[in-house]
């Protein structure tokens, strides 16, 4: 992606739930000019309708997208399919020519963490373009924004969207580490001669990376001693960011095939805003 998306799909089940991810949507649309898709998806298990009936639950359907959603000023498209939920969203943003799915929160649960839910699962593994997963109110535009990094093509494919997706964002790229038997010998200099490696892999990373002189203008790095979740929500508390963005891609990156580990971490433990972004 070289330039902020012209098109936005946003899922919604009429939930409360969804006032969030649509508040962010409706922002987004706005601050990109982009149209705002608005989709409700009937799964499969109401599929046994005469056509008649159909039509008119799709007629009712539409109306009350419009209803519910439709006071937004730019250009607006209700869009109602059936099917398994994430299935079908990654199929109507391959249909629509989507550039973001916009989604929310399954539910939170009784100690008021964040599910994310089997659908946002199947939309993080599948969708063929950023996966926006909205868990704050839209207050503001996204002015600061948190990166993860493994020094992989796919961290370095989301380095990228993010910086044309956000143009004028702060742009904060995070690496974690580690030192191997730490306990075996000094914590403070095993420490200190780590960091410098990863600082110097960090900067041979950016060296090899294909990215506009402005967006390397408007990004630091941070090389944080610890588990990658820790290090990554200790840089969005310090810079206040709004948004944090993760690399996936099959078996590599942070979402590997059985999305758990580290990607579920991040996304289950962050209290701001994700991105996910696939690589190809």
């Amino acid at each position: 992606m070289n330039n902020p998306p012209r098109t936005i799909l946003f899922a919604t089940d009429f939930s409360s739930r969804c006032d969030r991810s649509l508040d962010r949507a409706m922002l987004l649309a706005t601050q990109w000019n982009a149209r705002l898709i608005l989709l409700h998806v009937l799964e499969k298990r109401r599929a046994a309708m005469s056509d008649e009936a159909r039509r008119a639950e799709e007629t009712r359907l539409h109306d009350l997208l419009r209803a519910e959603y439709g006071n937004h000023p730019g250009e607006t498209e209700t869009r109602i399919a059936r099917g398994p939920v994430g299935d079908t969203v990654v199929a109507v943003a391959g249909e629509t020519g989507a550039d973001l799915v916009v989604t929310g929160v399954a539910r939170y649960d009784e100690l008021g963490d964040f599910v994310l839910g089997s659908t946002v699962d199947r939309l993080v593994r599948h969708s063929p373009v950023p996966v926006l997963i909205v868990k704050k109110r839209a207050r503001a535009a996204y002015d600061d924004i948190v990166i993860a990094t493994d020094f992989s093509v796919c961290s370095g494919a989301a380095l990228r969207t993010v910086a044309a997706m956000f143009p004028t964002a702060r742009l904060h790229l995070v690496h974690a580490y580690h030192v191997p038997f730490e306990g075996l010998i000094s914590k403070d200099a095993n420490r200190g001669a780590f960091e410098e490696e990863r600082t110097a892999e960090m900067a041979a990373f950016l060296s090899g990376l294909s990215l506009p002189d402005e967006a390397r203008a408007r990004l630091t790095t941070h090389v944080v001693y610890g588990e990658t979740e820790n290090a990554v929500e200790s840089v969005v508390k310090a810079t206040g960011a709004g948004l944090a963005a993760i690399g996936t891609h099959g078996r590599s990156g942070f979402v590997a095939a059985m999305i758990g580990s580290i990607a579920e971490a991040l996304l289950g433990a962050l209290d701001c805003d994700v991105l996910t972004v696939r690589s190809r």
